[in-house]
């Protein structure tokens, strides 16, 4: 377990891919309101982690609500990569949940044209720099909600429990915040973080929409 604090937000790191320094480098560029956040933040590298939290709290309801969602989010391949807690005032974010989404990604890249010169030792480069450009990513959106709720913003409402994330007007909002911050400091991230061969993109139309863009360079060297 490692931690670094930056201003009045603690992180607590726990991932054997992304580093403090990157954390704390990626953190310090961001506006003054972001290291003004009050909040705890939680990077879980697996299940364990998590659940070892949640029993170590004794927290009974978010550990039985987590195995809940691992069935349904491997049923649907749909993942929650990081959630605010309101109450808690915490951040959760789970990288070995952002695995699992990338090598749904890996599979989708193999059928390409190109797929056949992506060999394991290139993949596993650039999925390496890719967990680290999504945690960050779902760093600074959770973040967003820290500043809603310190805002009085985060008014969650019995109505809003039974509409979808990509219509939920606090989620639209912390999305288009990200937006502005990645168009602003995407390279600079890219920089600290040394990733390349992603991008995140936005989408409002017809209800949001997060994706990425992925692109796998491959060298004669790499063959």
């Amino acid at each position: 377990m490692r931690m670094v604090k930056i201003g009045k937000l603690t992180v607590q790191n726990n991932s054997n891919i992304i580093s403090n320094k990157e954390i704390y480098e990626c953190i310090k560029i961001l506006p003054v309101e972001y290291k003004k956040v009050n909040s705890y933040v939680f990077i879980h590298a697996n299940k364990k982690s998590y659940l070892y939290f949640c029993l170590k709290n004794l927290r009974v309801i978010d550990f039985l609500t987590s195995i809940i969602d691992i069935v349904i989010e491997n049923g649907k391949c749909k993942f929650k990569l990081g959630i605010y807690k309101i109450k808690k005032n915490e951040i959760h974010l789970y990288e070995n949940k952002i695995h699992t989404f990338l090598l749904l990604v890996e599979k989708e890249i193999i059928k390409t044209d190109n797929g056949k010169y992506v060999t394991p030792a290139i993949w596993k480069r650039y999925e390496k720099m890719w967990v680290k450009y999504i945690l960050m990513y779902n760093l600074v959106h959770e973040l967003n909600h820290s500043i809603q709720y310190r805002r009085k913003e985060l008014n969650i409402k019995l109505k809003d429990l039974f509409i979808k994330w990509e219509h939920n007007s606090h989620e639209i909002d912390s999305v288009k915040r990200s937006e502005q911050i990645y168009e602003k400091y995407g390279e600079k991230f890219n920089k600290i973080l040394k990733t390349e061969g992603i991008e995140v993109y936005h989408k409002f139309e017809n209800g949001m929409n997060i994706g990425y863009k992925y692109n796998i360079e491959i060298d004669d060297k790499d063959n």
